[in-house]
């Protein structure tokens, strides 16, 4: 639509966050943004993916979940590791656009990597929101825990 800058400065009483994310749909956006937010605007790359049903690899994926490191487990996304999610700042977008746990259990999906001893969670991916057809993907690895090898002993 037409640039608007009222809405580029709405901002909901009730929003949490001291930052809210714009994808703005064209340049003329993108100038109104950086024109109302000044220095606080900050630029990051967004990613599409083409959407191809049939060329999904069931089988690698087996392969990755059948190399998870000792100590850690992979889970899928229950009340308690969306209340848990919640409280990190570096995991909250697992699970922040669902306004409760009853939402995300009905549009989102989500696993994590949790530890076997703690149920920390150190890594995981998450529908960061949900519409008709499809999602965009939280993939986030805490930073402790980043770059270590597939298939090694994590520390602890």
């Amino acid at each position: 639509g037409t640039p608007s800058a009222e809405l580029v400065a709405y901002k909901p009483e009730e929003y949490k966050k001291n930052y809210i994310i714009m994808v703005p749909e064209n340049e003329a956006w993108s100038t109104l943004i950086e024109t109302h937010y000044k220095e606080c605007a900050e630029k990051n790359f967004r990613y599409a993916i083409k959407k191809n049903t049939g060329n999904f690899n069931k089988e690698k994926l087996e392969q990755a979940v059948a190399t998870v490191p000792e100590g850690l487990e992979l889970k899928m996304i229950d009340e308690t590791l969306y209340n848990a999610c919640l409280k990190e700042d570096w995991s909250e977008d697992f699970v922040s656009n669902y306004k409760d746990y009853a939402m995300f259990e009905k549009l989102g999906l989500g696993a994590l990597m949790v530890k076997k001893d703690t149920g920390e969670i150190v890594a995981g991916a998450s529908s960061y929101s949900s519409y008709k057809d499809g999602i965009e993907i939280e993939i986030v690895t805490r930073e402790d825990y980043r770059k270590q090898r597939r298939g090694g002993e994590v520390e602890s």
